[in-house]
């Protein structure tokens, strides 16, 4: 299976190395849940792109996400 960024251009017979996952943290305290904070554990895993919608708004107390970009080539 590959994973691949959409585009009008692409092409499915060449394999890019960079995906987005999702990174959860759990059990977290809320205070931290601002994505400036949160982009920093991010960022030990690849580069830090978004955080989700429940932990922005705090609808998930326990558990932080963050969709991170990684090259898996490495």
């Amino acid at each position: 299976m590959k994973l691949v960024k959409w585009s009008h251009y692409l092409d499915l017979s060449i394999e890019f190395p960079i995906i987005s996952t999702w990174i959860s943290f759990p059990n977290l305290h809320p205070q931290i849940f601002s994505p400036r904070i949160l982009h920093g554990p991010g960022s030990i895993f690849g580069r830090p792109l978004h955080i989700d919608n429940a932990t922005s708004v705090g609808f998930r107390p326990l558990v932080a996400r963050v969709l991170i970009e990684s090259d898996i080539s490495k």
